[in-house]
């Protein structure tokens, strides 16, 4: 019998055609922002090679649209391939009516389609894993019959919307089967109790209850928009008995205590923390303290991962964190801004801290976005560090966002000086993982780098080390400076 060839088995040809290099990552030079970039020209070709690549390859060429990228394809030729379409990103200039059934990923953005359209796309893809649905501009109730039928979404993303008179709640409900991930985001008209559900009693009288909210399988759960009428995050989080993953935003609103209270009671596996606190009200530090087991209470709950985002460092956050020390292993600290002068609470070198404290860090991130803060203050807070309690960290990441006045100068380095600093020292720049243009970074002293790698020669697992969007990889274990 003759020997069929692998690539004329369309099973194993359709593998091979999802490594075939159709959607490019690339970093646009002029402003450093990476992008995704539609390239088709190779799977076109293949497209053309027998009638079976074709048939096997055209569900692998359209099984992603999205409008920005794709838009030079005619409506007779989006209408013929629709029925491969499983994503689909729904842009403002997306033809309507736009009919598809097999959808297992959908957004659709504000201003995309009317809304009988965007609510017929949803109500006509039960196959649906993620959703992520942005409201209309002039805001409408949640409907929860658009969601009952999709009992294999695991992520949804909804914004803009109101979600009172127990409509988030009944929304949710309708989802709570397989829902892993929830992203809240601009949600409105939230009374007191918010999640609250109005049922008749016996007598025809209103009664309120949330009893009923269970989200079994929830372990990811993120609110970007808190505000009076928005989602209190202690209502939601008391129904997810499985919660790994908590990211909120924090404001006057909010009752700190109550919120820790209820993490500690209700989600026993927590172990991911994310705060951003703007309000220069130490919300998010009093929410880690809490957990660590700093507050009046008594109870602990350490985590394994925090990224905390506020106004300013302090040894006050920096304590709370260290209550984690036990357990920590993941650590993000996000400020507007440092005390350059190195005061006693809030200079650059509190925010080092932990690599002493914490033994088991795995991954440091530090950054800054105020312009009044200088890379040399920076490095000389790292350069502080004299015993490093975490021998084992893996991952360092610092990001500062470099004054106007610290311009590029005689004697800045070159792109040959990093890479060179770098090999001295054990380290190769890794330019297909640099997020913004080399430079943006060419600001620094000829031997800052070189000082930057020296700082951290010791540290032998240490593999990524990330300055402003430079990622440099160890090439050797133990290099040493000579």
């Amino acid at each position: 019998m003759p020997t069929t060839h692998a690539l004329e088995l369309p099973e194993i040809l359709v593998r091979v055609g999802y490594f075939l290099p159709l959607w490019i990552f690339q970093v646009v030079p002029e402003s450093g922002v990476p992008r995704i970039t539609f390239k088709p020209k190779t799977v076109l070709s293949c497209l053309l090679v027998s009638k079976l690549w074709h048939q096997t390859l055209l569900p692998v060429l359209w099984h992603t649209y999205t409008y920005e990228c794709m838009k030079s394809a005619s409506r007779e030729v989006l209408d013929r391939n629709i029925p491969h379409l499983r994503i689909l990103d729904a842009h403002s200039d997306l033809p309507s009516p736009f009919h598809c059934t097999n959808l297992t990923e959908l957004s659709i953005l504000q201003g995309a389609l009317d809304m009988s359209a965007q609510r017929q796309l949803v109500r006509t893809n039960s196959g649906l894993k993620a959703l992520r649905w942005h409201g209309p501009y002039r805001k409408v109730p949640l409907n929860p019959q658009d969601f009952v039928h999709l009992n294999r979404i695991q992520s949804l993303v909804i914004s803009h919307w109101i979600g009172g008179n127990g409509e988030l709640a009944r929304t949710l409900k309708a989802v709570a089967g397989s829902l892993v991930n929830l992203y809240l985001g601009w949600i409105e008209g939230m009374a007191k109790p918010g999640l609250a559900v109005e049922v008749s009693g016996d007598e025809g009288v209103d009664k309120k209850h949330t009893d009923d909210l269970v989200l079994p399988y929830l372990e990811t759960f993120t609110s970007s928009c808190n505000w009076p009428n928005g989602p209190d995050p202690s209502d939601l989080v008391q129904s997810c008995p499985n919660l790994r993953s908590c990211d909120t935003i924090l404001t006057g609103e909010i009752d700190v205590m109550r919120l820790s209270n209820t993490l500690m009671d209700c989600c026993p596996r927590l172990d991911n923390l994310t705060v951003r606190d703007y309000a220069q009200l130490r919300l998010g530090e009093a929410l880690v303290r809490n957990l660590g087991g700093g507050g009046s209470r008594g109870p602990i709950h350490r985590l394994v991962s925090i990224t905390v985002s506020q106004v300013l460092i302090t040894k006050n956050l920096v304590s709370a964190i260290l209550l984690h020390a036990p357990t920590l292993e993941y650590l993000t600290i996000m400020v507007q801004e440092v005390d350059v002068d190195g005061t006693e609470d809030s200079g650059v070198a509190t925010a080092f801290l932990p690599l002493v404290g914490c033994r088991l860090l795995k991954s440091f991130s530090f950054c800054i976005w105020n312009r009044a803060s200088r890379s040399a203050a920076i490095l000389e807070g790292l350069q502080q560090v004299q015993t490093w309690g975490c021998r084992g960290i893996e991952q360092l990441f610092l990001d500062v966002t470099p004054p106007d006045g610290e311009g590029k100068q005689e004697g800045s380095a070159s792109v040959e000086d990093i890479l060179m600093d770098g090999l001295d020292l054990g380290w190769t720049l890794c330019p297909k993982r640099a997020v913004i243009t080399t430079s943006y970074v060419l600001k620094m002293k000829k031997d800052f780098f070189q000082d930057l790698f020296g700082a951290v020669q010791g540290l032998e697992q240490l593999r990524v080390v990330r300055w402003n969007g430079l990622v440099f990889e160890r090439t050797r274990k133990g290099a040493v400076h000579n």
